[in-house]
């Protein structure tokens, strides 16, 4: 599980693309992705991203990034990323 966080981390700080959201272990729930109201778990922020491909703000093709702050991340299950995420 650490090695694919950690490449989920390296794949985040890598692209470079228009539509960014922020994940920060230590956000105040309901947060939306910007940077000043980051979302605080990972499934959030994939759901986030998810919203934004279905209303439109984001193209079915269209990159989206990940910037993830440094902190601890808590799993209560297995994070799943889908064909629908993949951009």
């Amino acid at each position: 599980m650490r090695g694919f966080i950690a490449l989920l981390l390296l794949a985040a700080g890598a692209a470079q693309a228009g539509y960014t959201v922020r994940v920060d272990a230590d956000a105040r729930p309901g947060g939306t992705g910007s940077w000043w109201r980051p979302y605080r778990t990972l499934e959030e922020a994939r759901d986030g991203i998810r919203s934004a491909r279905k209303s439109g703000a984001l193209g079915t093709n269209e990159e989206a990034t990940v910037k993830i702050a440094a902190g601890e991340y808590r799993l209560d299950r297995s994070f799943a990323l889908e064909r629908q995420d993949s951009g």
